[in-house]
């Protein structure tokens, strides 16, 4: 295909198809671009000098002793390490293994929070910049937030204050997802008796 017609002289257009052109018959590949990394670096560190900075970090030696034994710039020191990963004498320790735990089935356990956050009617002085532009207490809205441990389930709600009976309506409104459908003998089923709520019969399992 002559590369003239799909592209005018000394457009961008004729200037890619050139260069995919080329690389379709250098590779015999797909058009793909290639790296702009440039493929000689003659200031780069060698892979040696490289290696050595690494093995002196694994012995917990510091960047600026390990760049005055090997006699390189604090700079490349810095720039091996972070490539390799060990910026840092932290990084050589083994990590800690992760400490999880959460409960067998959803509703054995709810993580309950209450944030308590002001209310606002219209901006004051901090926003206008007036001082005698000053707004009474607005009150507080309390936001109740349950998280399940099994399941990781939310539910929030809002309410004006946070005391006893509003923290059963929050309970109550947000059961249905949050307590699971009980099971024989399940402790979720003492939960849904005390809060009010009615026992869906189950039927018998069949093996």
């Amino acid at each position: 295909m002559c590369l003239k017609r799909p592209a005018p002289m000394g457009s961008p257009r004729r200037l890619c198809a050139n260069g995919w052109a080329a690389s379709w018959l250098r590779a015999r590949r797909a058009l793909a671009d290639a790296s702009s990394r440039p493929t000689v670096s003659p200031r780069a560190i060698a892979p040696a000098k490289a290696l050595a900075i690494v093995e002196l970090r694994r012995k917990r030696l510091t960047q600026a002793r390990i760049a005055q034994a090997l006699g390189v710039s604090a700079s490349t020191v810095s720039r091996v390490l972070a490539r390799a990963g060990l910026s840092h004498l932290a990084d050589l320790e083994p990590a800690e293994p992760v400490v999880r735990y959460e409960h067998q089935a959803p509703g054995d356990l709810l993580h309950i929070d209450i944030k308590k956050l002001g209310r606002i009617q219209r901006p004051g002085h901090r926003v206008t910049g007036n001082r005698r532009d000053t707004v009474e207490g607005a009150g507080w809205d309390f936001v109740f937030v349950a998280i399940d441990d099994h399941a990781r389930v939310a539910f929030t709600d809002i309410h004006p204050d946070e005391r006893f009976p509003s923290a059963v309506q929050f309970l109550k409104d947000g059961s249905s997802g949050l307590l699971p459908a009980p099971g024989r003998d399940h402790p979720a089923l003492a939960h849904r008796q005390w809060l009010g709520l009615s026992q869906p019969r189950l039927r018998r399992a069949v093996p």
